[in-house]
């Protein structure tokens, strides 16, 4: 076996791949900084992935059914948008619908963010900055600090990392 031959698939570290710093208002005028993460990567340690998880979802179980509820309650907004476009245009107007079921949400009574919430997500290792995904940013209402362009919007929200 050559030893300067890189591994086919990368080893976790216990790194996120994502985190996020937000700046957000409180019931007043004062300003909260709040820092998160997704969930650490531990490819290769099948075990400590289970441990980690199992922490998280422990940490996170009053969270958990708030954040359902707001998936849901988007996920139907989406799907309800869809149904309004003819089958064969459907894929190239999803980004349309999901656009207008972000904004139907900041009034959904599921909705988890506030107002004036502005963040940037970086994506690890080498801390580039990233739009907040489809997800956070259309149940949280989080605003991205950095300008993106029209193309890199209509991409990101095609996916949800």
């Amino acid at each position: 076996m050559e030893l300067t031959k890189k591994p086919s698939r990368k080893i976790g570290d216990g790194r996120p791949t994502m985190v996020f710093a937000s700046v957000y208002r409180g019931n007043n005028t004062e300003r909260h900084i709040l820092f998160g993460c997704n969930t650490p990567n531990w490819r290769g340690f099948n075990a400590v992935w289970a441990i980690a998880k199992a922490f998280r979802d422990r940490r996170l179980q009053a969270y958990i059914p708030w954040g359902d509820s707001a998936l849901r309650a988007l996920h139907d907004l989406e799907i309800s948008f869809l149904s309004e476009i003819p089958d064969e245009r459907k894929k190239e107007l999803l980004v349309d619908a999901r656009k207008k079921a972000k904004k139907a949400m900041e009034s959904h009574r599921t909705f988890l963010g506030g107002t004036h919430e502005s963040g940037l997500a970086l994506r690890t290792p080498d801390w580039t900055g990233n739009m907040p995904c489809y997800l956070c940013s259309s149940m949280m209402g989080y605003m991205a600090i950095k300008t993106w362009t029209e193309t890199e919007q209509t991409g990101y929200f095609l996916t949800f990392n």
